[in-house]
């Protein structure tokens, strides 16, 4: 896989919301509709510029698939780029996760292709990301050390799982080429598992004011400044007049 484009994502529907709700309970063709989205609520979008709306959370109650409901990953956390329009209006957040979908933002971009402004232009919108990414995460309650989801566990890492099963296969007294021939057969055409240069992710975000005081609430961090993270690669502000003069 050359790319892995993730979307910000708190559930998935079945397709009963479209032919049930929409279609029947709405009485909306779906040949009628020209787009599908959710802010807050379920927007329908149709061809001739109306909009339909209806309460998320009755999508939720009657459509939402239920492996929803133990998805901890609300941000696409293992993505080489994460993208969503949560609280923006016409933008969508881009989070550039690896160096592979560093390259690749900025061919998309050299191609002129985007038009960009730094995350604290729109504060909103990092808020409202932040509170939606760690109350998703909270949807998976931390057990034991054995569990998958003990306290400090650290992120998961292809190449890292990849090396403790050499590791293990190294003790079976199977030789070189015999390791060599289970491998071919477990990855078949795949690529083997390399070392991902990845950024912040599982990190503290910078200004992070931490777990607060029992009892009180938790306070979010600043959006991240350009030199931090929290514009595209190479951004720099636009030209203003007394700069061109």
């Amino acid at each position: 896989m050359a790319l892995q484009i993730g979307l910000f994502c708190t559930e998935v529907f079945t397709f009963g919301l479209m032919t049930e709700k929409i279609e029947k309970g709405l009485g909306i063709p779906l040949a009628d509709v020209a787009k599908f989205n959710v802010k807050g609520e379920v927007l329908v979008h149709k061809k001739d510029g109306s909009l339909v709306t209806f309460p998320l959370e009755e999508a939720m109650r009657d459509y939402q698939r239920p492996e929803c409901r133990h998805c901890a990953d609300f941000s696409a956390e293992l993505a080489d780029i994460a993208c969503g329009g949560v609280g923006t209006r016409g933008w969508t957040i881009v989070v550039l996760r690896t160096q592979r979908g560093e390259e690749a933002w900025r061919a998309f971009e050299a191609a002129g292709g985007a038009e960009t402004m730094p995350i604290r232009e729109n504060r909103r919108a990092w808020n409202i990301l932040q509170i939606l990414a760690r109350r998703q995460r909270n949807r998976i309650p931390v057990l034991t050390p054995r569990s998958g989801t003990a306290e400090g566990l650290p992120q998961y890492s292809p190449r890292e799982g990849a090396g403790f099963a050499l590791a293990r296969m190294a003790g079976s007294g199977k030789s070189a080429g015999e390791l060599e021939a289970c491998l071919g057969t477990a990855y078949g055409g795949e690529e083997r598992p390399v070392r991902v240069a990845g950024y912040m992710a599982g990190q503290p975000i910078p200004g992070d004011p931490g777990e607060p005081p029992p009892g009180e609430k938790r306070k979010l961090p600043p959006p991240p400044s350009p030199g931090q993270g929290g514009a595209p690669p190479g951004w720099r502000p636009p030209e203003t007049k007394e700069d061109a003069g």
